[in-house]
C-alpha cells in the first residue's frame, strides 16, 4: 500500500509541474 501512495504522490507532483508549465505558456 505504501508503494501505491508513493506512486500517487509522484503522479500528483508530476501533474503539478505539468500544469505550471502549461500555465506559464
Amino acid at each position: 500500500m505504501a508503494e501505491r501512495v508513493r506512486n500517487g504522490w509522484r503522479t500528483v507532483f508530476a501533474w503539478d509541474g505539468f500544469n505550471r508549465m502549461t500555465a506559464a505558456t
